[in-house]
């Protein structure tokens, strides 16, 4: 879990999960909530993150395997040089 103080640079957060969401583009702006995201869903999916933080964005990815028989996540998340 990241410290508070890294938090804290944080202003938002923009998720991309599967674009088969109802609403695949997802802003998130609630430091107190740590930017949490959360969803309903079934399946595996890259989901996909736009931190914006004082001085810059920074974009990372994660496969998540949400199948009653799979693991929860894979790996950490990992940053792109492509845009999102």
């Amino acid at each position: 879990m990241f410290p508070d103080r890294h938090l804290d640079r944080v202003e938002h957060v923009v998720y991309h999960p599967d674009p088969t969401y109802p609403d695949p583009v997802r802003r998130i702006d609630d430091r107190k909530g740590r930017f949490k995201f959360k969803e309903l869903a079934d399946g595996t999916s890259i989901v996909r993150a736009e931190i914006r933080v004082s001085g810059g964005l920074l974009q990372l990815n994660r496969f998540i395997d949400l199948r009653p028989e799979g693991a929860r996540i894979w790996g950490p998340f990992w940053a792109r040089n492509d845009p999102i």
